[in-house]
């Protein structure tokens, strides 16, 4: 049977009326004497040739064909319903032959096809009194709406291939549809993977690879099979744990791909793709899953070859972390105006690269947005001050962007590299000066939520929350102080230290050209004649941080001296004789 339908598909690109009309009344007959064969659950591809060769047919122009591939199509459905009692293989595998790549150009008009499967659901109708044997109607409708569901989602996606982000979002949303058939989630995860790959965004392509290892995993884990914990991809997908897991009820297919193997596939893949993004980190967490998974006597080649590896790229991390390593950018981007639709005043967060900056971001953005607007003069790009909609025009579309930061509260300054202030992040952080009614300048913070933690799946996430914080001058000179505190604790404690970033810090800090705002803030709020203007626990705070603040760059200083070469002499000099001065004045106003 399977060498029959390999005739069947290699006979499907003619598209002759006679000859087609006389195909399918071969296949009418195959279909009539082996439908036990090719509803036989170890016969799924042969049924995908078939469903994607139907379907194909009933879009297509002659009427004669549309006609014939109809009625094949519900007599598959009955002998579908004869043979199971049910019509899942017939729905599942027509939604796998429309999910692959050659679907998309196929099915980009669906008015036939539309009209074919009426047909088939008015035939279906017309045979309850007919035949013991009519299928139900609502199994036939429940088919005909995943087959027209999903080709609509590929509509979507061909609308949408200029816009990436979109896209993705796109895929996603399929493949989470099919939480109860997770062959077909995880092949709209691998295609979301391709997408990912064929733009360059090589870390989500990779967290595509790993959440289809961890939902395998969790098939494994439901059969104990699972040789690892999968809670552990938590450590390279925050979210993997609470994402959609597997239902009860869903139906896990038989083979390799849901094996042990199959798992082992994908987290390769996931880490050859990571490495691309040199999130090294990342790779080290998928190779410690590989590593339990190599640990058998026939499995210790591959084990020594993994923890080779592993030993790399630890020392890549070592020599990456001993300079400035810039892991990722991010972007609050809000789209306003009616030809946006459903998108008009929604907001999101998106994490780049770290070359992406405001001028790259705003221009693939403009470029996105064309799709929806007549022309580029259509596309304005608004300043960061509140949204006014009076102001708007009728036909454009409006964008605003402002780079932001992962923001941490103050337990959570434990992040110390570069990879963790990344890691497992969901509010983002944006300054900003504003007024109060007096007339008086004041610094304001917005912190965005976002509706999961990066990294993720997706390279934007949506805004779900916001909070706005005014600070008093003297809370955002506290500020100011504290973090200047904390950037010079880190440089102090990196092993070995970084002379470039220790030296950047210490100029930033003392020397008389740059050095204004610690003294500014002294006169400013320390001033005997001024404390009494403000909160006093507010100036018992800022006292006792600027205080530490010269502690600290007076141990940068000796650390400086300590690691220095002798190109460095001049630079040492001058910011020993700056913190002399700085610190002489800074003491009248700390008591120190």
């Amino acid at each position: 049977i399977s060498e029959i339908f390999a005739v069947i598909q290699k006979m499907q690109p003619n598209r002759n009326v006679g000859f087609v009309h006389c195909l399918y009344d071969f296949v009418w007959l195959v279909l009539t004497r082996y439908h036990h064969i090719i509803f036989a659950d170890q016969s799924a591809s042969i049924l995908e040739i078939l469903c994607f060769q139907i379907l194909s047919h009933c879009n297509m122009p002659e009427q004669l064909i549309r006609n014939k591939a109809s009625t094949v199509f519900y007599l598959l459905m009955q002998k579908n319903y004869e043979t199971k009692r049910d019509l899942f293989q017939t729905k599942l595998q027509s939604t796998v032959a429309l999910s692959s790549a050659e679907s998309k150009s196929e099915f980009r008009e669906i008015a036939l096809l539309k009209a074919s499967l009426k047909e088939v659901q008015n035939y279906a109708l017309q045979q309850i009194p007919k035949q013991k044997t009519a299928v139900p109607v609502q199994l036939v409708d429940q088919v005909v709406t995943a087959i027209l569901e999903l080709v609509h989602y590929n509509q979507q996606l061909e609308a949408n291939s200029g816009n990436p982000e979109l896209t993705a979002e796109l895929y996603l949303k399929i493949s989470t549809s099919f939480s109860n058939s997770p062959d077909l989630r995880l092949t709209w995860l691998e295609n979301l993977s391709h997408h990912y790959s064929q733009n360059k965004n090589w870390e989500e392509a990779s967290l595509c690879r790993i959440m289809v290892a961890s939902l395998i995993a969790q098939c494994l884990e439901k059969h104990g099979m699972c040789p690892i914990d999968y809670r552990n991809f938590t450590k390279i997908l925050p979210n993997s744990f609470s994402e959609l897991p597997l239902p009860d009820g869903a139906v896990v297919p038989d083979g390799a791909r849901w094996s042990v193997n199959g798992l082992i596939k994908n987290l390769h893949e996931g880490v050859l793709l990571m490495k691309q993004a040199k999130q090294y980190e990342l790779c080290i967490e998928i190779y410690s899953l590989l590593s339990q998974l190599y640990k058998t006597p026939d499995s210790y080649n591959k084990l020594m070859d993994c923890l080779t590896d592993f030993k790399l790229l630890v020392e890549v991390i070592i020599a990456a972390n001993r300079e400035l390593r810039l892991i990722a950018n991010y972007f609050r981007v809000g789209f306003y105006g009616a030809r946006m639709k459903e998108y008009d005043g929604k907001e999101y967060v998106y994490r780049t690269g770290p070359k992406e900056n405001l001028m790259t971001i705003q221009q693939r953005l403009k470029d996105a947005a064309l799709s929806a607007a007549k022309s580029a003069d259509d596309i304005e790009v608004l300043g960061n001050k509140a949204i006014d909609r009076s102001q708007f025009e009728k036909n454009k579309i409006y964008i605003q962007i402002a780079a932001v930061h992962p923001y941490y509260d103050p337990d959570e300054q434990n992040r110390k590299t570069a990879f963790e202030r990344n890691f497992g992040i969901n509010r983002f952080l944006f300054e900003t000066s504003t007024r109060d009614e007096a007339g008086e300048e004041r610094k304001k913070k917005t912190i965005f939520y976002t509706s999961n933690q990066f990294p993720y799946l997706l390279s934007r996430l949506e805004v779900i929350k916001k909070e706005e914080i005014i600070l008093s001058p003297i809370e955002a000179a506290i500020e100011l102080i504290k973090d200047r505190v904390e950037k010079l604790r880190f440089e102090l404690n990196a092993r070995p230290p970084r002379i470039n970033q220790l030296q950047q810090l210490l100029q930033g800090s003392v020397v008389p050209m740059v050095n204004e705002g610690p003294m500014k803030i002294c006169q400013t709020f320390l001033a005997h004649e001024e404390r009494s203007k403000y909160n006093v626990a507010h100036v018992e705070i800022l006292r006792e941080d600027m205080s530490l603040f010269i502690k600290l760059c007076g141990f940068g200083i000796k650390l400086n001296r300590s690691i220095m070469t002798e190109e460095h002499e001049r630079f040492q000099v001058m910011v020993e004789q700056s913190y002399k001065n700085l610190s002489a004045q800074i003491s009248q106003y700390t008591g120190e």
